[in-house]
């Protein structure tokens, strides 16, 4: 539902316990939000107690995507495209880090090229400083 709605909730990993275990109603701006993050907190309070537990999930990913990138030939640049797709998803809503200059936004071009055994490949640009990039660089 929240996904849906374009509802986003912005909190630094120090204030995740205390925003888990009493303070996220503060933060939704509407019934419906209250609604749904009542469904998911539970689970939420049982799957990722702790910031620790966030940091360890998120790492994971980028270091899953990293390595499928890494692995070699035509596997890899599948590997680069899925992992182009999977980033510009996540991006939309929680913003990237620019490896060139640091800045987070979720304002990236995202290029798409078609994949082929050779040539350029899909990558995201900084509207800030003009860095391009790809996931193996945000994984970094």
């Amino acid at each position: 539902m929240l996904a849906e709605t374009g509802s986003w909730f912005r909190l630094g990993l120090a204030n995740w316990e205390d925003w888990l275990a009493n303070k996220w109603p503060e933060d939704c701006r509407h019934e419906i939000e209250r609604e749904a993050l009542a469904a998911v907190i539970p689970v939420l309070r049982l799957r990722f107690p702790t910031a620790e537990d966030v940091a360890a999930v998120v790492v994971k990913r980028k270091i899953a995507d990293a390595e499928l990138v890494a692995a070699g030939g035509m596997d890899a640049r599948h590997a680069h495209q899925m992992a182009c797709e999977n980033l510009g998803v996540r991006s939309r809503t929680k913003g990237l880090l620019c490896p060139g200059c640091g800045n987070h936004s979720t304002h990236y071009r995202q290029v798409m090229i078609p994949m082929t055994v050779s040539g350029p490949q899909s990558y995201f640009q900084c509207y800030h400083c003009g860095q391009k990039f790809g996931p193996v660089d945000v994984a970094k």
